[in-house]
């Protein structure tokens, strides 16, 4: 788990070359909701009727059949073993006092290696643990960071910068 327990600067400066893995932080900005009238540019609806129809070979379906119960058992045994640590880790202590601290830190100073305009509604989001993929969210309401109580969507969002996590930290 990511512990920050020194100052930390989110840094942008190798935004455009760093590999997924090494993202740390992303800051996302919601997409305008653009509806568009019922007829306003409307597309015919093209529907393809009928269905395609495979071989029927019932030892075929049938070992299918057991490999892929076997694999969704193993998915959702994975899926829930992740679950219960994500949800371990969430619980705990260390957790707890990491996300405040960065809540903290967002709040009384400018924790960004540049300047950035953040407006209402974005959304902040930090990897505290890459085995895992385990994200805090942080949201910007009413001039200052709070932490978001919803599961971010990224469909609905657009990724404005990214980036990693330095340590200020000087050791003297």
């Amino acid at each position: 788990m990511c512990e920050l327990k020194n100052e930390f600067l989110l840094c942008s400066c190798q935004e455009n070359g760093l590999k997924e893995n090494d993202v740390s932080w992303i800051l996302f900005r919601r997409k305008e909701n653009n509806k568009r009238g019922p007829w306003h540019n409307s597309q015919p609806i093209k529907r393809v009727l009928g269905q395609r129809e495979l071989p029927s070979n019932d030892l075929i379906e049938s070992e299918y059949e057991v490999r892929y119960y076997k694999s969704l058992k193993t998915f959702y045994e994975e899926m829930n073993r992740k679950k219960e640590l994500e949800d371990a880790i969430r619980a705990s202590e260390d957790y707890l006092k990491t996300t405040a601290y960065i809540l903290t830190e967002l709040n009384t100073r400018n924790c960004f290696d540049k300047t950035i305009e953040v407006i209402e509604k974005d959304v902040l989001s930090i990897k505290l643990n890459s085995e895992l993929g385990l994200w805090v969210e942080f949201i910007y309401r009413k001039k200052s960071w709070k932490i978001a109580k919803f599961s971010l969507d990224e469909k609905k969002y657009l990724t404005i910068i990214k980036g990693e996590i330095k340590s200020t930290h000087n050791n003297r």
